[in-house]
């Protein structure tokens, strides 16, 4: 499984979801959960020196995780090293009708 690591602004996430495919019928409660931080290269750099396989796309990047339960772990990491990240619905301004 992986999960989206982007930087906190408005192009980066419209980077990362221009590249995404939305469900044929999607409705309001579509999303897609992923960290967003400002120091975005700290953490790509911290999380590959954890051993965190870190794939770099030309629209953000993805980190692999075993199970839902790294989230968290992964969160502490970045904040116990100075990097403030938010997890949180990236979709949120997707259209939905």
């Amino acid at each position: 499984m992986r999960i989206p690591i982007l930087p906190d602004n408005p192009l980066g996430l419209e980077k990362y979801l221009n590249q995404q495919k939305l469900p044929c019928n999607y409705m309001e409660d579509f999303s897609i959960l992923g960290f967003v931080t400002q120091r975005y290269e700290a953490a790509l750099v911290l999380l590959a020196a954890k051993g965190y396989e870190v794939h770099i796309h030309n629209s953000g990047a993805e980190i692999g995780i075993s199970s839902s339960a790294e989230v968290l772990t992964i969160h502490n990491l970045l904040s116990a090293h100075g990097i403030h990240t938010s997890y949180r619905d990236i979709a949120e301004t997707i259209y939905q009708a």
